[in-house]
C-alpha cells in the first residue's frame, strides 16, 4: 500500500489473444490463485495451450521439477517443441510435494496426517521454513505446546531472524504459563524487529494471563 500508489500501472491487464500458438503451461491445480489465473487469466487468449497439471507442485514450480530431477529434461524438451510428460512416481523425490500435501491436510483439519507430511518434508530438507511453519500449526492445533516449544527453540536455531517462529515460540510459552519466559522473547523480539502488532497482541494476552493469575493468588 505505500509503494503502489507511487507508480503508473502501464501493462495490459489481459494478455493478446492468440489462437494460433500452443504454449506449454506447467503449474499446480490445486494452488487455488495460480489454479484461477490459468483458467480466467491465460487459457482464454491462449485456446490451444498444452497444460501439465502438477497436484501440489506449489505456486514456484521450477523449485518442485529440479527437486523431482526432471527440470533440465523440461527445458530441453521445450526448447525442441515437444510437452514434457509428467512422470507422478518422481514426487516423492520432492520435499515441497509432501509440503504442499500438508497444507491442504491442515487446511482440512487432518492435523496428524499434516504433522506426519510435515515431518517428512522436513526429513528431506530440515531448513526448509514453510515445512517448519506447518509443522508447528500442526502441533498449536493439536494443542501439543511442549512440542511447540521445543520445535521452535530448535527451528529458531536453524532459522534465527525469522519473526514468526518466535511467535510461536511466545505462543507456546503463554500456553505453558511459563510468563517470565514469555516476557524475555517478547521484549527481544520487540527489540529485534519493532513494535510489530501481532507481538503487541501477545504482549496483551500475556498481561491478562498475568492479572489472572494475580487474581487467584489474591483470593487463595
Amino acid at each position: 500500500t505505500k509503494i503502489i500508489p507511487k507508480y503508473t500501472m502501464k501493462h495490459n491487464l489481459s494478455l493478446p489473444y492468440n489462437k494460433d500458438i500452443e504454449p506449454i503451461i506447467v503449474y499446480d491445480p490445486k494452488n487455488a490463485l495460480d489454479n484461477k489465473y490459468i483458467k480466467g487469466g491465460v487459457l482464454p487468449f491462449f485456446p490451444n495451450a498444452k497444460l501439465i497439471k502438477i497436484p501440489y507442485g506449489g505456486h514456484g514450480i521450477a523449485p518442485h521439477l529440479l527437486k523431482m530431477g526432471v527440470l533440465k529434461k523440461y527445458v530441453i524438451s521445450f526448447i525442441n517443441n515437444k510437452t514434457p510428460y509428467y512422470d507422478r512416481k518422481l514426487k516423492i523425490k520432492s520435499n515441497i510435494y509432501f509440503r504442499n500435501l500438508g497444507s491442504e491436510c491442515l487446511k482440512h483439519n487432518k492435523l496428524k496426517w499434516a504433522l506426519n507430511l510435515a515431518e517428512i518434508s522436513l526429513g528431506m530438507l530440515s531448513s526448509d521454513l514453510n515445512a517448519i511453519k506447518l509443522k508447528l500449526k500442526a502441533l498449536k492445533r493439536l494443542n501439543k505446546y511442549q512440542e511447540v516449544c521445543e520445535f521452535a527453540k530448535y527451528s529458531i536455531g536453524l532459522v534465527p531472524n525469522n519473526l514468526d517462529l518466535r511467535l510461536y515460540l511466545i505462543d507456546a510459552y503463554i500456553e505453558l504459563n511459563q510468563f517470565e519466559n514469555a516476557k524475555n522473547e517478547i521484549k527481544y523480539v520487540t527489540k529485534s524487529f519493532g513494535q510489530k502488532k501481532n507481538v503487541l497482541k501477545r504482549q496483551k494476552i500475556l498481561n491478562e494471563k498475568l492479572i489472572l493469575e494475580l487474581e487467584k493468588l489474591q483470593n487463595s
